[in-house]
């Protein structure tokens, strides 16, 4: 029995030792390094997708559907666009959004709404706020960059069945609506499987977490994409995001992303033009 107590006692400091490497500040780790392939894998492409977005809550069992056409420009391609084309549901057809990142990396947001036949901004403040009744918000469609934010290895851990480093990021000198954001970055696939938003002022309460099948992660021209996330609000609602249809382009027309083209253009001639470069 002492000899089995022994090589017990060996064995729990042999893991103790292993996951003291994997704790913050470890040498073998560079959380940074990680935050940066995986951001430009995520954030790097340039697409049109077609996006399927379901928002309800579990206790009335309601559900509302939105669908929109997405052409985004990535980061490995100078600076983030994005242009959102609503297709559905009635009431929402032709609403469009034009997210600019700019040089100093931060981001104009602008809306076209058909009923009114203009573009308005979306203000700074609006940027947090929901979108379009979803677990959204403006800020979760910008794409990130990794020098925005500051990278801590909390631990590694298993989540939805893939091994994964769990990493705290707080921004670095931009208006983020968040203190903090905690993802779980997989191992071996430069995807997040898992992430929890905390606002500023709330301590370390989640506002929202979000869950990415890694099942539905397809490969497109070296990249890794989720088709298919949901979004858990901190009051009951879930909403879910499924992606189609991709199309990876190595460039767009930059007059694709402009508010005057979001006033002029539509699903199929915003698909047609971004074909044309």
């Amino acid at each position: 029995m002492g000899l089995i107590r022994t090589i017990a006692l060996g064995l729990l400091a042999l893991f103790a030792q292993s996951q003291m490497a994997y704790a913050e500040d470890s040498p073998l780790i560079n959380p940074h390094q990680i935050v940066t392939t995986t951001f430009n894998n995520l954030y790097g492409f340039s697409s049109i997708q077609q996006v399927e977005v379901s928002t309800g809550t579990a206790a009335r069992g309601d559900t509302f559907t939105r669908s929109a056409q997405v052409i985004r420009v990535g980061a490995a391609n100078g600076l983030n666009r994005m242009l959102v084309r609503f297709k559905g549901p009635m009431d929402l057809r032709g609403v469009g959004i034009l997210l600019s990142e700019r040089d100093n990396f931060q981001y104009d947001a602008f809306m076209y709404q058909p009923t009114l036949k203009k573009v308005r901004r979306v203000s700074v403040y609006q940027r947090h706020d929901q979108f379009f009744g979803t677990d959204l918000s403006f800020e979760d469609l910008e794409g990130k960059r990794a020098s925005q934010w500051n990278a801590r290895l909390l631990r590694s851990e298993v989540m939805l069945g893939r091994n994964t480093w769990v990493i705290e990021l707080t921004p670095i000198g931009f208006p983020s609506g968040y203190e903090k954001i905690v993802g779980w970055f997989d191992q071996e696939v430069p995807v997040i499987v898992h992430f929890e938003y905390i606002l500023k002022g709330m301590g370390d309460t989640v506002h929202k977490a979000v869950d990415i099948d890694p099942g539905y992660v397809v490969e497109k021209d070296g990249y890794f994409i989720p088709t298919h996330l949901k979004f858990s609000g901190s009051q009951g609602t879930e909403t879910v995001v499924r992606i189609s249809d991709i199309e990876v382009h190595e460039s767009f027309p930059k007059s694709l992303f402009s508010p005057s083209s979001l006033e002029r253009g539509g699903v199929r001639s915003d698909a047609s033009k971004s074909r044309s470069d």
